[in-house]
């Protein structure tokens, strides 16, 4: 794969960078991308690029694996997510630009039913404020249960399932703090009996 730039107003297409290997990027300006890539010294991993020179850097302190990156609105954060390693697990990270400093926020499981073109990617994302971070989850009831409970949420409405929440919705804040989270569309059928 490769990326390209086409030009609205010269009508010309222009290669930023073509070594085999582009995925995941994100915006950190209306010139600048962060990207997960190959670049021409054969370096894999996170990479700056100028949309409008071509030039690109490697962007050191990152995760080395590709992910889903995005920046907070004021670009002094980004936000990243694994694929599920050997052991199903899937790692968030949380990424401070001012001192490339790397924190991990959390290890997630994903049941290896899971799998393929039925995986869940995490996709983090900023809330609109920024104040919490976002992700789609596989994990199980018990799971998301014992983490909830550990930061104090009243679970006692919640009923445990044999097939588990599936996929949930986690709110997290700057700190990796779970302040929310929801889970697949629970059956109504015995709230609208009463």
């Amino acid at each position: 794969s490769r990326l390209l730039k086409y030009d609205l107003q010269d009508k010309k297409l222009m290669s930023l960078l073509d070594n085999g290997h582009v995925s995941h990027y994100c915006w950190k300006s209306d010139k600048e991308l962060m990207i997960f890539a190959t670049n021409e010294r054969d370096e894999k991993g996170y990479m700056g690029v100028n949309i409008e020179t071509g030039k690109n850097y490697r962007l050191d302190g990152l995760p080395t694996e590709d992910g889903h990156p995005t920046y907070s609105d004021d670009k002094k954060w980004v936000v990243t997510d694994t694929y599920p390693n050997n052991h199903r697990d899937q790692y968030l990270f949380l990424y401070r630009v001012e001192d490339k400093k790397l924190f991990r926020v959390d290890k997630l499981h994903s049941p290896f039913k899971y799998f393929n073109e039925n995986r869940c990617d995490l996709h983090p994302r900023w809330s609109k404020d920024n104040r919490y971070l976002l992700v789609d989850n596989t994990a199980q009831g018990a799971e998301v249960l014992r983490k909830l409970q550990n930061h104090k949420v009243d679970t006692s409405y919640i009923s445990v399932v044999p097939d588990g929440m599936g996929i949930w919705l986690a709110v997290m804040d700057h700190h990796g703090d779970v302040v929310g989270s929801i889970s697949k569309r629970p059956k109504m059928d015995a709230m609208r009996k009463q």
